[in-house]
């Protein structure tokens, strides 16, 4: 059938309403969602307002953090010593649990897979000065920033955090990766290594070019258990002698106890899926060569503090005038990554002294390794003991697993948890509980 013929003079009038009506529908649909996200955000902020005398952080809107309200400052080294009670977020009711299980079921949860910490990012930046205010306040040398990656792959997330704790614009992760591609490519191995389970996405902050520089003595430590991985990771970070002294790669495994693991070798770099367990594959065994294990304490002891002088005189320095026995901040952000043995290398005794002093945690969660014969739901648990409050951590958006757990949540598949030490940086805490209020109110993970 023909198409009937074009009426001139443009559209009529009953399509012109028809159009308008529409474009006023969708004005009003956008104008409501911003509504309840303001809402919420206020609500939210007087909440926690009126629980912990303000902090600072209820910024409403999405002006960038550098217009964004600036929190209380905290003793960056020991935010607890006013000795004040420890400030939780309230326990879902059984109403908050309903919705966050309509809201976010498992596909939802699923999303978490790689997930973008932007609230970390924030928190950083809004915080910067306050901490170099403080510490001239105390006459105590600011606390360097350490990080600690326990299965650090290829590395180029790990050198993203050194770019954020230090504000050196040498240190790009993008170089560090193209400089690894490199070599790779010059010792003829096989382009499979570009592979990634999750793809490189780096996300410039604001205030990334900004004159606050976060701490030119931030260390970070890249631990990786493949040996060709670890061997290209020591000769791509050769290649940056700016700031390789910053960027510390060891070749070990992480465990409960300290020892030795088998690992496959194989003959190219940068697989991200094996774990020790493969050893016991026949395909695998003959490849598996033995690596030096640690727990995470003695890791973080002999490793990090040992080889950190400005860390240790802080550390002195700060319990010497404070006069406190509660542990101070000595790991700022600690990743795991360990392929399904993260509350293996966690939750067994080996890290009970480092998770007291670290103020920041994320860690893998699914159904391979350990994980398998472990519940998340008592890793939530025994974290709470140690004074963290965890959410799923998504893109640039949190759910809350805390007092807030319920049984579908044991997915037992590839996501991430993300958890602030509420005694040791209670303004990241709520920072956090703030993203995942905000959460509420927008679509998706």
């Amino acid at each position: 059938m023909a198409r009937p013929p074009k009426k001139k003079g443009g559209k009529s009038q009953q399509e012109k309403t028809d159009n308008d009506s529409g474009t006023s529908t969708a004005a009003v649909i956008r104008s409501s969602k911003r509504i309840l996200v303001t809402l919420g955000t206020l609500f939210v902020c007087v909440t926690l307002w009126l629980e912990r005398d303000g902090i600072g952080l209820c910024a409403v809107g999405s002006s960038p953090p550098s217009q964004q309200q600036q929190p209380i400052p905290s003793n960056h080294s020991n935010a607890n010593s006013s000795k004040q009670p420890l400030w939780f977020p309230p326990a879902c009711s059984e109403d908050e649990k309903q919705f966050i299980a309509t809201k976010f079921p498992i596909p939802q949860l699923k999303l978490t897979n790689c997930p973008e910490n932007s609230w970390y990012d924030d928190y950083l930046y809004l915080t910067a000065r306050q901490r170099q205010e403080q510490s001239h306040a105390d006459k105590l040398p600011q606390k360097p920033f350490v990080a600690v990656c326990l299965g650090c792959n290829k590395g180029d997330d790990a050198v993203g955090i050194l770019r954020k704790f230090s504000g050196n614009p040498q240190v790009s992760a993008t170089q560090f990766q193209r400089t690894m591609v490199g070599i790779v490519k010059s010792q003829g191995q096989s382009r499979k290594f570009l592979w990634r389970a999750c793809p490189a996405k780096p996300r410039p902050h604001p205030m990334d070019d900004h004159h606050l520089w976060m701490d030119q003595n931030a260390v970070v430590h890249c631990v990786e258990a493949m040996p060709l991985t670890a061997q290209l990771l020591n000769q791509t970070r050769a290649q940056f002698p700016a700031w390789q002294e910053n960027f510390v790669v060891t070749h070990a495994a992480m465990g409960a106890t300290d020892g030795s693991m088998l690992f496959p070798g194989g003959d190219r770099a940068g697989i991200e899926f094996l774990n020790t367990q493969f050893c016991q594959k026949p395909e695998f065994r003959a490849s598996c060569v033995d690596v030096p294990m640690y727990s995470v304490d003695t890791y973080v002891q002999e490793k990090v503090l040992a080889a950190n002088e400005p860390l240790r005189q802080a550390m002195k320095l700060a319990s010497r005038q404070q006069q406190q026995e509660e542990p101070s901040l000595v790991i700022d952000f600690l990743s795991v990554d360990v392929e399904g043995f993260d509350w293996e290398v966690l939750g067994k005794g080996g890290a009970d002294w480092t998770l007291a002093r670290t103020g920041y945690l994320e860690f893998e969660y699914h159904e391979a390794g350990m994980w398998s014969q472990s519940k998340l739901q008592d890793a939530i648990v025994a974290l709470k003991a140690q004074k963290f409050v965890c959410y799923w951590a998504g893109r640039h958006a949190l759910v809350r697993i805390t007092d807030c757990w319920q049984d579908y949540m044991e997915i037992h598949t590839w996501s991430n948890v993300a958890c602030a030490n509420v005694a040791l940086l209670p303004d990241l805490a709520q920072a956090m509980e703030l993203v995942y209020q905000k959460t509420k109110y927008v679509e998706g993970l």
